[in-house]
């Protein structure tokens, strides 16, 4: 069974008066196969998971779902709206989300939007509006994949309770040994206090996160830096790369940074551990973002030691330079190391 029978009739009991469905019937209503740790999860987590079409369990709830106008992607997708947590995926469990809309969640730690620890597959969603201290939008310690999806407006403050090591990833943190991967996905609007107000990519104790990034632009994204001096003050407002990283036919434009680092940052700092930064761009374009006043790195900034490659890949327009410790040509093909 593929649903909770006596939820399903609860649920129609329920709504039979106003004619909506909420989101504490679809959690009571779908356990899907492949989601084991749903069952053991309770409601009152604000986790959802529901890309089956209600029609699959009852002609009548999805004809109550079409008549309130509480799923406005249409019957099947996940909406999350204005709760206490997430969408949360265990370890070991799959996740798979076709037109969901994700917004205005909020998240004490991490994963404001999204907290995957298994594989998740999301297609034509939308991550917005979500806060969290580490990841706004999403947080990945897993297997992830956003096609045709947008994440924006997330954001990632700082807790007062650990200054230096929150404020990171407004859009996506992707952590330790997990790998994510961007394919025509927009990650765009997002903040964060002390770094990554898009992207961050982090290592973690030796384990290295991997990122890649296709055909997708990472714009408008902001760093507030509210605590200058402490953990990260606010440094790459486009990406922070701490890990193994790759752009392909991409775009990194419009992000303001309040220290160095407007587009991207590439750094092994002591948050991610002791494995090097190895960025990877290749016919990609670093334009028309800002590093702080007094700081550096404009498009580019790279830390000593760690590695970038610019295959085919225009970085212009940046303030106040456009690259800091690496040499940044307008289009080169040579591996640039800082020494």
């Amino acid at each position: 069974m593929l649903y909770d029978q006596q939820s399903v009739e609860q649920s129609k009991r329920n709504r039979r008066n106003d004619k909506h469905i909420y989101r504490r019937d679809t959690i009571g209503m779908i356990a899907k196969k492949g989601l084991p740790a749903l069952r053991r999860w309770p409601p009152s987590l604000g986790h959802v998971f529901c890309n089956r079409g209600l029609a699959d369990i009852d002609p009548e709830l999805e004809q109550f779902a079409m008549n309130s106008g509480r799923s406005p992607q249409g019957i099947g997708n996940a909406h999350l709206k204005n709760e206490p947590a997430n969408v949360g995926n265990g370890a070991g469990s799959t996740m798979n989300l076709t037109g969901c809309i994700i917004s205005s969640n909020t998240a004490s730690i991490e994963g404001g939007g999204i907290a995957n620890q298994g594989t998740a597959i999301l297609n034509k969603c939308t991550i917005s509006g979500n806060s969290a201290s580490l990841g706004g939008g999403i947080v990945n310690g897993g297997q992830m994949l956003l096609t045709d999806s947008l994440v924006s407006g997330n954001n990632a403050p700082g807790n007062t309770m650990d200054p230096t090591n929150t404020g990171l990833g407004g859009g996506l943190l992707n952590i330790a040994s997990a790998t994510v991967t961007l394919n025509h996905t927009d990650v765009t609007g997002n903040s964060a206090t002390n770094g990554g107000g898009g992207i961050v990519n982090a290592s973690f104790q030796g384990q290295v996160g991997s990122a890649t990034v296709i055909n997708s632009n990472v714009s408008s994204n902001s760093t507030t830096g509210v605590n200058p001096g402490v953990g990260f003050p606010g440094i790459g407002a486009g990406i922070l790369n701490g890990g193994n990283m790759s752009l392909t036919h991409s775009n990194v434009t419009g992000n303001s940074a309040t220290a160095d680092g407007g587009g991207i940052y590439n750094a092994n700092e002591p948050f991610f551990g002791a494995a090097l930064a190895d960025l990877t761009l290749t016919h990609s374009d670093v334009t028309s973002n800002n590093a702080g006043q007094g700081h550096h790195g404009g498009g580019i900034f790279n830390q000593a030691g760690n590695k970038i490659r610019l295959n085919q890949t225009t970085v212009v327009f940046n303030r106040p330079d456009d690259c800091s410790g690496v040499s940044c040509p307008i289009v080169t093909n040579a591996v640039a190391a800082s020494q």
